[in-house]
């Protein structure tokens, strides 16, 4: 004698359910592919969208050419700072090695 599995009672509201959220699924899928086919299905419509995209791309070409105008307009004013930098560096010295023989000429004299 063969056991046959038991059942819950509402299993057939369970697969209603499962069939409900197949059947959506679906409806959901043929819609997404209808939106991504209808650019395609109208010529003008995918040339509004090719022109689109080639107006965005001419966009962040000119960020990224606009961004290397700044880079190097930055990189052109780190130089002359350093270089700003390095001159005070030495008058600075200059100034602490004359400072320092004076001093000691000062207490050489006392």
């Amino acid at each position: 004698m063969a056991v046959s599995p038991v059942l819950p009672a509402d299993w057939t509201a369970i697969l209603d359910n499962v069939q409900k959220a197949l059947v959506q699924a679906q409806e959901e899928a043929e819609r997404s592919a209808q939106a991504l086919d209808a650019p395609l299905a109208n010529p003008a419509g995918a040339a509004q969208t090719e022109a689109a995209w080639e107006q965005g791309l001419a966009g962040i070409d000119e960020q990224v050419r606009q961004l290397q105008v700044n880079a190097d307009c930055a990189d052109q004013k780190a130089a002359a700072a350093e270089a700003a930098l390095e001159e005070s560096e030495e008058a600075l010295k200059q100034w602490l090695a004359t400072a320092q023989a004076i001093r000691r000429k000062l207490a050489d004299q006392a």
